[in-house]
């Protein structure tokens, strides 16, 4: 147990000098086993324009490590096409498995830079004429490159600078196309402006013509009605004037006092078919009332003398020589017809 925590506090500071050698390039994921991510470039004094590769390495060991090697695997790479890549890390492969068993972190990463920075040259063909950028006959020779710095692709410096004077040419035309265009725009556009401010004082001349109707209209129908106003009362008047012509004061007066002699005539005539005759014409009717009130009035000693339960029937009497007549039923009219039936109609 105490030849295990040795050996992890020795792989602990072995991962401890990774970080203080590399810094910032290297990136610790687990100190034990070791794993890390680790940014390489080639030595070249640290001159940006002299790297053309560029790669992030990944070490990944097993708890058996260090009697195992680490297993090695490129997470980024710049400048480096597929063949290139897996002869690099079949190099750092085989030389991590010479080094098995023992503490080789250091010893492979500084393998892995030494091999990086062999391969620190442009590889394939430009992308401009497509032709190689490196030949054979040439390979020991320094030729002008020109290199971008967020994907390290390579030009040949003539194929880029007659790329860039050719674009700046074509800018320069175009601007001049541009111009032309957005003059020619511009004279359509005031064109457009000039037929819209036509069109729009056509539309309002026809505006305030269509008012002018439409208050020639309210007018003449104001007219009309005031026209036909007129001729009805003039038409009410000529009536009115000849029913005065036919109706004449004195024959109204005369037809009155027709109305009012016949109606005195009528009241005679009602109050002499009202007086009694015969054997009713004898009898005094103040004597017939004082000798009802008698009568009533002992019906009335005789019931305060003589209680009863029940309330005694009321006696009629009749005075000598007079016979009881019985309410005859009248004969409804016409218009008390029409009432009823006009009642039964509402109860519905």
């Amino acid at each position: 147990m105490d030849g295990e925590e040795e050996d992890e506090q020795v792989i602990a500071e072995e991962v401890e000098a990774m970080k203080s050698v590399y810094e910032n390039d290297c990136t610790i994921l687990n100190s034990i086993p070791p794993h890390f991510h680790l940014s390489l470039k080639p030595r070249t004094a640290y001159v940006s324009s002299h790297q053309f590769v560029e790669i992030v390495l990944e070490v990944h060991a097993t708890p058996q490590y260090p009697k195992e090697p680490p297993s090695v695997a490129i997470v980024d790479c710049k400048g480096l096409d597929q063949h290139r890549q897996k002869h690099l890390l079949n190099h750092i492969q085989t030389k991590a498995n010479e080094l098995s068993p023992g503490l080789m972190l250091v010893a492979l990463c500084e393998e892995a830079v030494e091999k990086l920075s062999d391969m620190n040259h442009p590889d394939g063909d430009c992308p401009l004429c497509l032709f190689p950028l490196v030949t054979e006959e040439h390979q020991s020779e320094t030729l002008p490159f020109m290199k971008l710095m967020s994907c390290f692709h390579c030009f040949h410096s003539e194929c880029i600078i007659r790329w860039w004077n050719w674009l700046e040419s074509s800018k320069q035309t175009g601007s001049s196309k541009s111009d032309n265009a957005t003059a020619r725009r511009n004279r359509a556009a005031i064109q457009c402006l000039k037929r819209k401010r036509l069109y729009e004082q056509q539309i309002e001349q026809l505006r305030n013509f269509q008012l002018r109707i439409h208050d020639q209209m309210i007018m003449l129908e104001g007219a009309k009605a005031t026209t036909e106003t007129v001729d009805a009362l003039r038409t009410g008047a000529a009536a009115m004037k000849a029913m005065q012509k036919a109706t004449n004061i004195d024959d109204v007066d005369k037809t009155m006092d027709e109305i009012n002699e016949q109606t005195e005539n009528m009241k005679q005539i009602q109050e002499a078919l009202s007086t009694p005759i015969g054997a009713a014409a004898d009898f005094d009717e103040d004597e017939l009332e004082a000798e009802l009130e008698e009568l009533e009035s002992a019906e009335l000693e005789e019931q305060l003398l003589q209680p009863a339960t029940t309330a005694p029937a009321a006696t009629s009497y009749v005075p000598a020589g007079r016979q009881p007549t019985r309410p005859v039923p009248a004969k409804p009219t016409p218009e008390e017809d029409e009432l009823a039936a006009l009642h039964a109609e509402m109860a519905l």
